[in-house]
């Protein structure tokens, strides 16, 4: 990726890029949105290598997006991504996707922080005074990540942690966060619908052979509450849904 204001990144969607609907699925459209904001990082100097040398690392802590559409085979899925804002604890990253035509898929937002691997602590984001450079308020008419209420009641089922969830640092990766969760849903539910908005929200690491608890609750027509506890009972992320019929996206 060219060191621009702006980063952008092309993702030609091959047939084992997509779901049974024939469309790439949530949690590859998330792998695609984590990938570029990874290589934009990079090109400036703050990427998963630099901040390596110092035992630091970027930390994913809110995704949302809302697609239009959903890109199938033959599409070129473009990703376009830059800094909207930064503090102290946090930095805001925004995506905007479309296909090789020009045509808008969705829009993204994200919320990130700086861990320390040695004190487990974030790390002031000010410090890297390039991030505050690249700055901008551009167009991304979705909203904001927002608080995402704890699943009260509703289906849940048990899933114990494989080798094939875990990513480097042997805990579970976004994209299997996402796919478990949404695997509560039955097939003909995605045949019927489409997820026009999806969000999570990451409160603690799932790490290798940790039985965990996945909870879905439905808590207006189409919108969806779900949730990932340890065993303890402890929340580790909560994520929400909206489905419209397939002819409404």
């Amino acid at each position: 990726m060219k060191k621009e204001i702006i980063g952008i990144k092309q993702y030609p969607v091959q047939s084992n890029d997509v779901n049974a609907q024939a469309e790439m699925p949530v949690w590859r459209i998330a792998e695609c949105l984590i990938d570029a904001a990874s290589r934009h990082a990079e090109a400036w100097g703050f990427g998963y290598q630099d901040l390596k040398r110092y035992n630091q690392a970027w930390v994913l802590a809110r995704l949302a997006f809302d697609m239009k559409r959903y890109p199938s085979v033959g599409d070129i899925l473009t990703v376009e991504t830059w800094v909207e804002s930064v503090n102290k604890a946090f930095s805001s990253r925004n995506f905007k996707m479309s296909d090789q035509n020009g045509e808008v898929l969705g829009y993204g937002r994200s919320i990130w922080s700086i861990i320390d691997f040695e004190t487990r602590q974030s790390v002031e984001l000010l410090n890297y005074t390039t991030i505050g450079t690249l700055c901008r308020e551009l167009e991304c008419p979705i909203d904001r990540p927002g608080r995402i209420a704890p699943v009260k009641e509703g289906d849940s089922e048990w899933y114990k942690v494989r080798v094939s969830d875990i990513d480097v640092n042997r805990h579970l990766t976004t994209s299997k966060y996402i796919s478990h969760l949404l695997d509560l849903f039955p097939l003909e539910k995605f045949d019927r619908e489409k997820i026009y908005r999806f969000e999570i929200q990451f409160m603690s690491e799932v790490y290798f052979n940790e039985t965990v608890q996945l909870l879905n609750q439905e808590v207006q027509e189409g919108e969806f509450s779900l949730e990932l506890k340890n065993e303890a009972g402890l929340s580790c992320c909560k994520g929400k849904v909206i489905f419209v019929n397939c002819d409404k996206v």
